[in-house]
């Protein structure tokens, strides 16, 4: 994650957030499963990537959104 924050420095935010710190974040983005990426944009969840996508996956999944 952190490289892909360098890569995305200033069109999208990187932030990784622990389910057990924070289980209000969990439960407003639906996360049934560890680890999850939720891709926000405008506040609302617009789509999420389970497991270990590769970076590529990422990229792919933020394009429209970024």
């Amino acid at each position: 994650l952190e490289e892909l924050a360098s890569e995305l420095d200033g069109r999208a935010t990187v932030v990784e957030v622990e389910v057990a710190d924070a289980p209000e974040a969990a439960a407003r983005y639906d996360v049934m499963g560890v680890p999850t990426l939720v891709i926000v944009a405008g506040g609302e969840a617009k789509g999420t990537l389970s497991g270990s996508p590769s970076k590529a996956e990422i990229l792919k999944a933020l394009g429209p959104h970024i």
